[in-house]
């Protein structure tokens, strides 16, 4: 395991306003995270302590949906995301 994993394995063991199960399972979702994916969560965790919980929160109704098997739920799932991170994008360029 690399070392960019361990650190944001601390970053999220440390981090105040998640819970102590759901750090267990996001932590096992950033195991799998190449050092590349895991360095920009690390400075999105750095840059704002709340995007790590919003990180979070994302992966909790992901989980949960895909849970389902239903094409329509996921779908609407993944759009509304992908559209929230257009919006989100399109106001930080303004």
């Amino acid at each position: 395991m690399s070392g960019k994993i361990e650190q944001l394995k601390n970053i999220i063991q440390n981090h105040a306003g998640i819970e102590s199960s759901d750090k267990e399972k996001l932590i096992e979702a950033v195991a799998k995270l190449n050092d590349q994916a895991a360095d920009y969560l690390i400075f999105l965790a750095e840059n704002n302590p709340e995007n790590l919980a919003r990180i979070n929160q994302y992966f909790k109704a992901k989980s949960e949906v895909f849970a389902t098997q239903d094409p329509e739920k996921i779908k609407s799932f993944l759009d509304k995301h992908y559209r929230e991170l257009l919006d989100e994008a399109s106001q930080e360029e303004n």
